[in-house]
C-alpha cells in the first residue's frame, strides 16, 4: 500500500533515485498498490558528474530527471503482500515504481529488479519488456 509521502525506489535509468508520493490519480485517491499511477517528486537523483555530458545515450547515463520535479510513476513493487487468484502471496523487498512520461508511456530504457505478471492486466507490457525479471 502506498498512501502519500510514501517513499519508493525509482527503478529504471532516469537517474531518480528516491521518489515521494505527493498524490494518487484516478479513485480511491488515498491509497495506491501494484499497476497504480501516482504523482510523485524526485527527493533524490543521481550528481550530475554522475550523469555525465552525452547527449546520444542520455538515458543510460541518468539525465532524464532531476531532483525536485514532479511526474507520474507506475508503482510495480510494494512490501504489502497480495494474493493471486491461485493463492500464492507476493511480497517484495521495497516500494518501487516506473516513472512515466505525460502520454503514459516509460521514461527509462530499462527496469531494474523484479516485476509481477499482475501488469499485463493493466495494459502495461511495454514496463514488462522492459524488465529483466516477471514474476
Amino acid at each position: 500500500m502506498i498512501l502519500k509521502q510514501t517513499r519508493l525506489i525509482v527503478a529504471d535509468n532516469t537517474g531518480g533515485k528516491v521518489a515521494m508520493c505527493i498524490g494518487m490519480l484516478g479513485k480511491p485517491s488515498h491509497v495506491a498498490s501494484i499497476g497504480r499511477i501516482i504523482n510523485v517528486a524526485i527527493k533524490e537523483a543521481k550528481p550530475i558528474s554522475e550523469q555525465g555530458n552525452s547527449s546520444t545515450n542520455s538515458a543510460s547515463n541518468g539525465g532524464k530527471v532531476k531532483q525536485g520535479q514532479v511526474h507520474k510513476a507506475l508503482v510495480i513493487r510494494t512490501r504489502k503482500e497480495f494474493q493471486r487468484p491461485d493463492g500464492r502471496v507476493v511480497r517484495f523487498d521495497d516500494n518501487a515504481c516506473v516513472l512515466l512520461a505525460p502520454d503514459h508511456k516509460p521514461l527509462g530504457t530499462r527496469v531494474i529488479g523484479p516485476v509481477p505478471a499482475e501488469l499485463k492486466k493493466g495494459n502495461w507490457l511495454k514496463v514488462l519488456s522492459l524488465s529483466s525479471k516477471i514474476i
